[in-house]
Formats: structure tokens, C-alpha cells, sequence
């Protein structure tokens, strides 16, 4: 490779491997280096790159961007992927406003990274990813981690915890994704969530102010975030967001104390 030198004293340059050093006019220094940057650019523009001996299966998102453009639920939606290779990242955006990001780790397709903030659904685009997923050889294995939040007012409400202590499970295992720390003690999740609420919060201030629409001292744990889910999605908890958070959380923290840590990690096997 000849790498370009220009000196302090506006000479210009070409030196080789072997260290041979040769001057050229501007002119010749400028046409190479013209030359070297076109080469740049086609380089990082190829559709195969080699990471770790492996080559990046841009296929497998070609086929992902064609199912998302074939989607009802996205028309008119300008889609836009990067290729990060030094990264080994490969980001998809939707409208510059959702994004998700993933991360090739051999034969394990990693998605690191969620912003979602238009009206599409989330599950329209995880079953599309989970589709190509399972109808191409290029992973064996499919993460992620379920961080899922709403900020309102300025909080931020865990949706995460929310859908456990409901249900016993994260919304990614009903997509088919599997979460061992939960797997593993779902027995105990279910009789943690089956208590009653004033079992767990002894506080009883805090519940106070919903005395007058459900039962404080009979209502269940799960009965409790599904009532809470409507009051947030209806609109009707602007004053008590605040609250809100602080009653999942030590919800939360009572669960972990009792079946042991909860893991945000999930993963998906291919399908045989």
C-alpha cells in the first residue's frame, strides 16, 4: 500500500511498505488521493464484509427491509439501514423517529437497541424480525433485552415490570422468546402476584386515593397493574405518576427479594 505525504514545506510525497520514499507534484498527489478515497468508499459499500472470518449476512436484512416495506401497517414509511462494519452494527429507522438497532455476533442476531415512539405497533415489527429470523440459515440464535418503558410526565413508568407482576411472564415470552430467570421460577411469580395487594404494600397511605375505585385490602397484586394499565392508558393518572412508579418498583423489589433476581435478557432458538 502507498500511503500520501505532504511536508511542512508543501512538498508532496509517496511512500511504499519498504519505506522508498518518492516526491510527486500536487497535481499527481492530488489524483491519488482522489483515487485512494473512491476506493474507500466502494470498499465499505460492498454487499460482503468479513467479520471474525464470517461474512456479514446483509441478505438476512435485505429480506428483514423487504418484509417491513410489504407491511400494511408501514406504508408510507421511509425505512433507512446502516451498516456500521468496524461496529459490527446494523440499524434500521423508520421516519428518523423508531429506530432498532442489532448487533452481529456470529452466528447470534443481537437486538441492542429500541427507541419506538410512532403509533405502529411493536408487535409488527418483532414478528416480522422473528419471520426472517426462522426462514433463513443466517443465525441460530435471536436476543434481546426488555427494557420497555412510557415516560409520562416526565417519568419513567417500567412497562417491564408492569407485564410480569400482571402476568407472570415479559411480553417477549408471548412472542416466543424465553427468559430462564423467569422460566425457571414461574411457579413463584404466579403466588407472589396472586397475593394480595395490602399484603405486600403495608403502607396503606399510598393506596388511599384509590379506595373509592376498587377494594384496597382484597384486591390481588395482578388484579392491582391491570387496573393501573387502564388508568394509564386511559389517561385518567396524571396526578399520580409519581405514585404510580414508586408502587411497581416496590412491588418489583418484593418479587426479586422473594424468587431471586429477574433477568432482562430473553433469546430465541431457531426453529427446526
Amino acid at each position: 500500500m502507498v500511503e500520501l505525504l505532504k511536508s511542512r514545506k508543501g512538498y508532496f510525497y509517496t511512500l511504499k511498505n519498504n519505506g522508498n520514499k518518492k516526491r510527486i507534484s500536487q497535481k499527481e498527489y492530488n489524483k491519488k488521493k482522489k483515487t485512494q478515497k473512491v476506493k474507500k468508499m466502494k470498499k465499505t459499500q460492498k454487499v460482503k464484509k468479513i467479520i471474525g472470518g464470517r461474512a456479514i449476512p446483509t441478505a438476512f436484512f435485505r429480506d428483514l427491509l423487504r418484509e417491513f416495506k410489504e407491511t400494511a401497517d408501514m406504508t408510507g414509511t421511509n425505512i433507512t439501514v446502516e451498516f456500521d462494519y468496524p461496529e459490527n452494527m446494523v440499524s434500521f429507522k423508520f421516519n428518523e423517529i423508531d429506530t432498532f438497532m442489532f448487533y452481529i455476533d456470529d452466528s447470534t442476531l443481537r437486538l441492542t437497541y429500541v427507541m419506538k415512539r410512532s403509533e405502529i405497533p411493536t408487535r409488527v415489527f418483532i414478528e416480522k424480525m422473528i419471520k426472517v429470523f426462522n426462514e433463513r440459515d443466517d443465525f441460530t440464535i435471536f436476543t434481546l433485552g426488555d427494557t420497555s418503558r412510557v415516560k409520562i410526565q416526565g417519568t419513567n413508568i417500567s412497562l417491564y415490570k408492569m407485564k410480569i407482576l400482571e402476568t407472570a411472564r415479559t411480553w417477549y415470552e408471548s412472542m416466543g422468546f424465553i427468559n430462564d430467570s423467569l422460566a425457571e421460577k414461574r411457579g413463584e411469580v404466579v403466588d407472589f402476584i396472586d397475593q394480595e395487594l395490602a399484603d405486600v404494600i403495608t403502607d396503606k397511605t399510598v393506596l388511599q386515593k384509590y379506595q373509592e375505585e376498587i377494594d384496597i385490602d382484597t384486591i390481588l397484586i395482578k388484579d392491582f397493574m391491570s387496573f393501573i394499565k387502564e388508568k394509564l392508558t386511559s389517561g385518567n393518572a396524571e396526578d399520580e405518576i409519581v405514585d404510580i412508579k414508586n408502587i411497581i418498583d416496590t412491588l418489583f423489589d418484593e418479587l426479586e427479594k422473594a424468587i431471586g433476581k429477574v433477568n432482562i435478557g430473553h433469546y430465541m432458538k431457531k426453529l427446526k
